[in-house]
C-alpha cells in the first residue's frame, strides 16, 4: 500500500478536509491531531474505494471515528461526503476509475451508515448512563439527549445525499430536503410512500423484492442503480445508486428501515456519452470499425437463420491525401463529413450500417431480404452520382471520384472476417484498375488473388530458410566473328517446396506487393558479388562480368552506395566484374540522390545498364546524364522484331534508329530473350553488340557457367 509521501493529493485532500471539518464541531484534539487522524481515515477510504468490490464496512469504520472524535457538529457528515464525492476521487489511480460512480456510493452510504449507527449508539450510552445516574444527573442527561437528537436532525437535514427513514413496513415517515428536491417534492411530501413507489415501474419490483429479503435477513443491505420516478411525468426519470438498510433504534429494541440515494445521473449520461464515442468516429458521427465489426457479426448471423444474402461495400476516395496536401487538413476534414453525409442519405434503410473504417476509407453494410446484387450496384450508382458533384468550401469547389468493391454472398457461405478481406481484396484490384469505378467481387478471382498472397506472404521464409537460389545465363557476343562471353546475368530462382522452382517474373511482382524486394534485391547483391569473386578468382582476367537487375526499391535506397561497396569489399571482387541494370521507373522522375549515388558507382568503376523499350529511355540518359556504360533492349522490343519477317519493316526502323542513337552516345546495346541465331544475326545486324536468350543457353546453374567459361572465355 502507497505511504502518504507516495500520494501527496491524498495528503492534500486530508488537509483540505481536516480544514474544513474542524471547525463545525467541539473537540479535544489540537489541529495536528485532527491532520493525523484525519489522514488515517482519508487513506482507509482511498483503499475502500479503489477495491474492486467496495468495503462499505471500512467506510462505516470511518463514520465511526468521526462520531468517536466529537466530529458530530450539524455539517460535519456534509462536508464530510462532499470532500469524498468531489476530491477523493480526484486523486485516486487512473487504473481505478472503472466503475468508480458504483464504489463511491458504496462508500458513501456505508460511511453514512457507520455514522448514523455510532450516532445512535452513543445516544444509547448516554441512555445507560442517565438509567445509572441520579435525579440531577438524568435531567442533565435528557439535556444532552436532545441536544444528540438536534444534531442528528441537523446531518439528516443538510446531507447532499437523499435520505428516507421508514417504517417496519417500508413506508417513509421521514425524508431529508436532499430527496424530496431530487424527485421534485414538497416538504413532507414522501411521508407515506412505499419504497419501491419511488423507482421506475421497471425497477420498482426490484426495490420490493430487496426489502423483503433485507427484512427476512436474506441480505445485510440492499444495493441496486435504478431509475426514479419524479414528481411530473414529463421530466426524465434520475438515474440512482440507493442501498438500503435497518438501523436498530437506540434502545435496540426495533430496527428500521434507512433508505440512502445518490444522484448518478450526470454520471450516467458521462458513461454514455464515452461509450457512444469508443464506436464512433469523431469527425464524421459515423460508427467506427469497432462498431462496423460488431454489426456485421449481428446481420450476418440474422441472414444465416433465414438463408437471405448480406450486402458489403468498401470505398475509398480517390487522391485523398492531393486534396488534404494540396487544400490542407481542414479541407480534407470537410470533405470526409460530406462524403459521410452524402453516403447516409443513399444508404438510408433497414438493417444498413455506414461506417467510417481508416482516414479515407468508407463501408456499409446492407442486410434484408431483398439484398441482391443489382440492388448493390443500384445504390452503389446513386452513391457515385451523389458524390460526383462538386463540394464548395469558401468558394472552393472539390470534386472527388470514389473506387468501390461490392461483395453480395449468401450469409452462410462466409464468415464476418471473410466478407471483409473479400471486399478489401476487390477494393484494391478497383484502384488498381484505373479507380473512379465500382467492381463486384469475383470468387474465382478470389481464389487466385489467395494463391498469390499466400505465395507472397511465403517470400520473407523463403529467404530465411535458404529457398531461393540464382541461376545464371550468358551473354555471348554476337556475330560470326566474334567470341567469348560479353557478360553473365544472375537470374534468381525460388525453389519452392509444393510449387516448384519459380521464376523471378512470378515472384518479384509479389514481393514488391509486400515489402520484400528490399531483402531480396540486397540478397541479390550479396550471392551476385560472390559468385562473380569466385569466377575472378579462378579465371582471373578472362572472367566476364556478371550483371545484376536491381530492384527499384534497392536503387532508392539512401545507403545504396555503402551497400554496393561493403559487398565488394567483403568479397574481394573486382569492381569491373559486376553490372548494374537498372529499371528505368527508377530515374525517370529523380534529380537527386539515386543521380548522385550512380555518379560515385560510376567513379567506383562500376558499369551501369540501363533497361530500355524505346526512344524514351534514351531521352532520360541526355537529359539526367547518366553515368551509364550501356542499354539493354527489353524482351518486347526483341519479340516485336521477330514477329517482322525482314529487316525494311517499321519496327527494324524504329529498332535501327535506336541503336544507332545508343551508338552516338557511346554506349553498348546488348539484347535478352533471343530466341533463334537468325535472330541473334539481324540483331547484330542493327549493331547489337551482345544478347541472351535460348539462341545462346538458358539460365542455368554457375557450374554450367564455370564450364563456359572455360570453353570461351571473355575478351
Amino acid at each position: 500500500m502507497p505511504t502518504p509521501g507516495d500520494r501527496p493529493g491524498l495528503v492534500e485532500f486530508a488537509r483540505r478536509w481536516t480544514d474544513s471539518v474542524l471547525d463545525t464541531s467541539l473537540v479535544s484534539i489540537s489541529r495536528p491531531e485532527a491532520r493525523d487522524l484525519f489522514m488515517g481515515l482519508a487513506e482507509e477510504l482511498s483503499t475502500a474505494l479503489s477495491a474492486e468490490e467496495p468495503d462499505a464496512s471500512a467506510a462505516a469504520r470511518v463514520g465511526e471515528q468521526l462520531v468517536a472524535n466529537n466530529f458530530i457538529g450539524s455539517t460535519a457528515l456534509s462536508r464530510t461526503l462532499q470532500h469524498l464525492g468531489t476530491e477523493l476521487i480526484a486523486v485516486l489511480p487512473q487504473d481505478h476509475t472503472d466503475g468508480l460512480p458504483e464504489r463511491l456510493h458504496a462508500v458513501q452510504a456505508g460511511l453514512i451508515e457507520g455514522y448514523l449507527a455510532a450516532m445512535r449508539e452513543q445516544l444509547f450510552e448516554r441512555q445507560e448512563t442517565i438509567k445509572k445516574a441520579a435525579l440531577r444527573a438524568q435531567v442533565k442527561a435528557e439535556r444532552a439527549r436532545a441536544a444528540s437528537q438536534a444534531q442528528f436532525g441537523a446531518v439528516f437535514a443538510s446531507a447532499d445525499v437523499g435520505i428516507a427513514v421508514g417504517d417496519v413496513d417500508g413506508k417513509i415517515v421521514q425524508a431529508n430536503g436532499a430527496l424530496e428536491r431530487m424527485l421534485g417534492r414538497e416538504s413532507g411530501g414522501l411521508a407515506g410512500v412505499q419504497f419501491h413507489e419511488l423507482a421506475s415501474e421497471f425497477d420498482a419490483q426490484r426495490v420490493r423484492d430487496g426489502f423483503a429479503k433485507l427484512k427476512s435477513g436474506e441480505l445485510p443491505r440492499f444495493r441496486a442503480q435504478i431509475d426514479l420516478r419524479r414528481n411530473t411525468d414529463d421530466d426524465e426519470p434520475i438515474s440512482a445508486r440507493i442501498a438500503l438498510t435497518l438501523v436498530a433504534d437506540g434502545d435496540h429494541e426495533q430496527s428500521y428501515p434507512v433508505l440512502v440515494l445518490s444522484d448518478i445521473t450526470d454520471l450516467h449520461l458521462l458513461q454514455e456519452r464515452i461509450s457512444y464515442q469508443a464506436v464512433h468516429d469523431p469527425l464524421t458521427g459515423l460508427p467506427n470499425k469497432s462498431r462496423f465489426s460488431t454489426h456485421l457479426e449481428t446481420v450476418l448471423a440474422a441472414a444465416a437463420r433465414t438463408g437471405e444474402q448480406i450486402g458489403l461495400c468498401f470505398l475509398d476516395i480517390d487522391g485523398f491525401k492531393v486534396v488534404q496536401d494540396g487544400l490542407g487538413p481542414q479541407i480534407g476534414d470537410q470533405v470526409l463529413q460530406s462524403v459521410a453525409n452524402r453516403l447516409s442519405r443513399v444508404f438510408r434503410r433497414p438493417d444498413t450500417l455506414v461506417a467510417r473504417m481508416t482516414g479515407d476509407g468508407f463501408a456499409v453494410v446492407v442486410g434484408g431480404a431483398d439484398v441482391t446484387t443489382p440492388l448493390l450496384i443500384q445504390l452503389v450508382d446513386e452513391a457515385l452520382r451523389e458524390l460526383a458533384e462538386p463540394v464548395y468550401f469558401d468558394g472552393q469547389g472539390v470534386a472527388i471520384s470514389v473506387s468501390v468493391a461490392i461483395v453480395v454472398q449468401a450469409a452462410t457461405d462466409y464468415t464476418a472476417i471473410e466478407l471483409i478481406r473479400a471486399a478489401e481484396i476487390t477494393l484494391h484490384r478497383a484502384k488498381k484498375n484505373g479507380k473512379a469505378q465500382w467492381m463486384l467481387f469475383d470468387p474465382k478471382l478470389d481464389a487466385g488473388d489467395r494463391a498469390r498472397y499466400r505465395l507472397g506472404a511465403g517470400i520473407g521464409g523463403a529467404l530465411e530458410n535458404g529457398e531461393l537460389a540464382m541461376d545464371f545465363q550468358p551473354l555471348p557476343r554476337l556475330g560470326a566473328s566474334s567470341e567469348g562471353l560479353y557478360a553473365v546475368a544472375a537470374v534468381p530462382r525460388w525453389d519452392h517446396p509444393e510449387l516448384g522452382s519459380l521464376s523471378s517474373e512470378e515472384f518479384g511482382p509479389l514481393a514488391v506487393e509486400t515489402g520484400q524486394m528490399l531483402p531480396v534485391g540486397r540478397w541479390l547483391m550479396e550471392h551476385g558479388c560472390a559468385q562473380a569473386a569466385e569466377w575472378q578468382r579462378r579465371f582471373g582476367a578472362t572472367t566476364p562480368p556478371v550483371r545484376l537487375r536491381l530492384p527499384e526499391r534497392l536503387m532508392r535506397d539512401e545507403d545504396l552506395v555503402g551497400y554496393v561497396m561493403r559487398e565488394i569489399e567483403r568479397t574481394g571482387l573486382d569492381s569491373a566484374g559486376v553490372q548494374i541494370q537498372l529499371p528505368p521507373t527508377a530515374v525517370a522522375d529523380e534529380h537527386g540522390e539515386l543521380l548522385d549515388s550512380l555518379q560515385i558507382l560510376h567513379e567506383r568503376g562500376i558499369r551501369l545498364v540501363l533497361d530500355v523499350a524505346g526512344t524514351a529511355e534514351l531521352d532520360l540518359i541526355h537529359r539526367h546524364k547518366l553515368p551509364v556504360h550501356g542499354v539493354h533492349l527489353s524482351a518486347d522490343l526483341v519479340h516485336q522484331l521477330a514477329a517482322e519477317p525482314d529487316d525494311g519493316g517499321f519496327v527494324a526502323r524504329n529498332l535501327a534508329h535506336l541503336i544507332a542513337q545508343a551508338r552516338t552516345l557511346d554506349l553498348t546495346v546488348t539484347a535478352q530473350d533471343v530466341p533463334t541465331t537468325e535472330l541473334a544475326r539481324r540483331l547484330h545486324g542493327l549493331g547489337v553488340t551482345a544478347a541472351s536468350g535460348p539462341f545462346a543457353a538458358e539460365p542455368g546453374p554457375a557450374e554450367e557457367i564455370s564450364a563456359l567459361i572455360e570453353r570461351v572465355p571473355s575478351h
